[in-house]
């Protein structure tokens, strides 16, 4: 496809408002509110910008026409009221590089520079959420700092300057980053900001990355690991939060810290959601951050079960004891993550392949005594397990042993081992 030039000059970003006297973005208030459906973010509490060395450098709406693959950048003038947007703050420069009718998105590239004579840090370009859907795929992070009326209460953004010592972006420096923005159902304003750190690095942890998880089963009480990294300037990392209630039933699960910047939680299927990827968010917070977070988008994978449980130490039979018509028998304990509880399945005939005969099914691991046997006869025992799936998995170990019933033999024998 095509690569159109939205603007034929180049547009920059002005930070040296920063430093005059009422030139701060700190004074514009975010309230949050909670948004409906199975796609809200984390609650988040009464937040004010003041509290943050972040300031707001502007606020623009991108105007796209994917027919003739041309736009044009409005400033939003009203941003704040300590200072005149359109004379302290120019617009990035964008180049549309394609636009995809199948999957409604927009490729942009967007190049920042800071034209002023002063450092800033953690420069993000902010891409809003609203009513009509405008969503930043593949973000770094997301922020509840300048939040609209329309959409959720946090929003993506791409950081700039990433390859910079500390995210120092210097005076005339500039760096290019490219976006992927979703714009549904012909919606094609969309609503940009820009921000940065002054005058040094932000507070809030700057990047949540790494998320991973393991298997995750449809069954209610599943539970698999999962684990996320965090950084921070400050190195001091207080909480690490998922929401994902659709999932777990609970507004917000607590990560334990594991290392100074991985984090771990076991994650339940409380909810015993079917197959299927489910969306959910993390929530990143530092002590010295006051209330405000770093946040990201995450998926969890939820699959289905088709393995059966494992033997947490030897496999099925461990011993089996002769005494007067009946023999006792004893097997270890096995564990399923997918569908608990087990079930074991104890197995006898008078041939060595005790597998084609009816099991008794019991549901714990205490010793089973077969009673009304023959005296003198060899029998052969076996034992396997299934969990509580719909089909249930069973586990195939083929080990087994025998024992012979006798008069005269105790049947509380001592166990070896």
């Amino acid at each position: 496809m095509r690569k159109v030039h939205i603007v034929s000059v180049t547009l920059f970003v002005v930070f040296a408002f920063i430093i005059s006297g009422c030139s701060s973005g700190k004074s514009n208030p975010v309230s949050v509110q909670p948004d409906s459906g199975i796609d809200s973010p984390i609650p988040l509490p009464e937040t004010n910008a003041d509290n943050s060395n972040r300031n707001l450098l502007g606020t623009w709406t991108l105007q796209l026409n994917p027919e003739t693959l041309t736009a044009t950048i409005e400033p939003n003038r009203e941003v704040n009221r300590h200072y005149s947007v359109r004379s302290s703050i120019e617009p990035p420069e964008i180049v549309v590089t394609y636009w995809d009718p199948a999957t409604e998105t927009v490729h942009v590239s967007v190049t920042i520079k800071n034209s002023s004579y002063m450092s800033v840090f953690d420069v993000r370009l902010i891409i809003y959420t609203d009513d009509a859907g405008h969503i930043l795929s593949k973000a770094d992070d997301w922020t509840g700092l300048w939040d609209i009326a329309e959409g959720l209460t946090i929003n993506p953004f791409m950081a700039y300057a990433k390859t910079a010592t500390r995210r120092n972006f210097q005076a005339q420096a500039s760096y290019t980053e490219n976006l992927q923005i979703y714009c549904p159902d012909s919606n094609y304003d969309i609503q940009f900001a820009i921000d940065a750190s002054f005058p040094g690095n932000c507070e809030e942890p700057y990047e949540i990355l790494n998320f991973t998880q393991g298997v995750l089963y449809s069954s209610v009480g599943a539970s698999t690991d999962v684990e996320v990294t965090v950084l921070d300037w400050q190195d001091d990392v207080s909480k690490v939060l998922l929401h994902c209630p659709e999932i777990t039933n609970e507004p917000l699960y607590s990560f334990e810290q594991f290392t100074s910047q991985t984090w771990k939680l076991n994650l339940v299927n409380n909810a015993g959601v079917p197959i299927g990827e489910y969306t959910g968010y993390l929530a990143a917070r530092s002590p010295n951050a006051g209330s405000f977070e770093l946040f990201n988008r995450i998926t969890i994978t939820v699959s289905e079960d088709n393995e059966p449980p494992v033997w947490d130490s030897n496999i099925g039979i461990e011993n089996a004891h002769g005494g007067n018509e009946s023999v006792k028998v004893f097997w270890g304990t096995a564990t399923d993550a997918g569908n608990p509880p087990v079930e074991y399945l104890l197995y006898m005939d008078e041939d060595n392949d005790p597998w084609d005969q009816i099991p008794v099914i019991v549901t714990t691991n205490e010793p089973y005594t077969f009673m009304g046997l023959e005296n003198g006869q060899t029998y052969w025992f076996g034992v396997r397990c299934r969990d509580s799936a719909s089909t249930p998995n069973v586990d195939t170990n083929t080990f087994v042993l025998s024992a012979i019933p006798q008069i005269g033999i105790p049947l509380n024998p001592q166990v070896a081992g």
